[in-house]
């Protein structure tokens, strides 16, 4: 019991490191004064996006973001394997600059092994945010965002190791240094964040 303990403890510390890497680990405290209008597009940026972008897509290939952004403290600690994803997530994007994202109890799964302790971990993203965005040639600037009703959690071993906490990264809020780089062809679209180390997000459309 006192070396499940152990190891129990080390993955809270180095998936709390995990948790900063994942989704830029803001919390966001309420705003307490009224928001500021819309900072002024950079040049060639046109409010809303180009034909292919507008509608909705639903994350179809979250894993390889993930495992871009695992810090090394995990990967020395113990081994994580990928074990299937549950649940539902989507982005929309309107043609007059607004954009969504909605997520349904989405769960990405893993398998912890450390030291020949297996133990079952879950990412999981509940909740919605908005934003205005605006697109410059392969990048999306997003702006005007609120996330404090996107909340990411993380469980280990069927104990909760991270409440839900509100979480900004998947809506970058800045200049052009906070850009998302897309593609869109047919029905994929793909958005790598500004994180270091960034893997594309891989969406399928949903809907037009």
């Amino acid at each position: 019991m006192k070396r499940k303990t152990i190891f129990v403890a080390a993955a809270v510390l180095v998936l709390s490191t995990l948790a900063c890497r994942l989704f830029a680990g803001e919390v966001q405290p309420l705003a307490e004064e009224a928001p500021t209008s819309a900072p002024p597009l950079p040049p060639q940026a046109s409010s809303g996006g180009d034909a292919c972008i507008v509608g909705t897509w639903e994350m179809k290939d979250f894993e390889q973001y993930l495992a871009a952004v695992i810090p090394p403290e995990i990967t020395s600690t113990g081994k994580l394997t990928y074990d299937g994803t549950t649940g539902r997530a989507t982005y929309t994007f309107t043609g007059n600059g607004q954009a969504g994202i909605q997520a349904e109890a989405f769960t990405v799964q893993y398998e912890m092994n450390m030291s020949g302790l297996n133990l079952p971990m879950e990412i999981i993203l509940d909740g919605s945010g908005s934003a205005n965005y605006a697109v410059n040639g392969g990048q999306v600037l997003f702006s005007n965002v609120d996330s404090a009703n996107l909340f990411m959690s993380i469980n280990l071993g069927g104990a909760a190791v991270m409440p839900a906490t509100p979480v900004t990264g998947l809506f970058p809020d800045g200049e052009t240094d906070s850009a998302v780089a897309f593609t869109c062809e047919g029905n994929t679209l793909t958005l790598t964040m500004p994180a270091a180390n960034s893997a594309p997000v891989v969406l399928e459309r949903a809907s037009p």
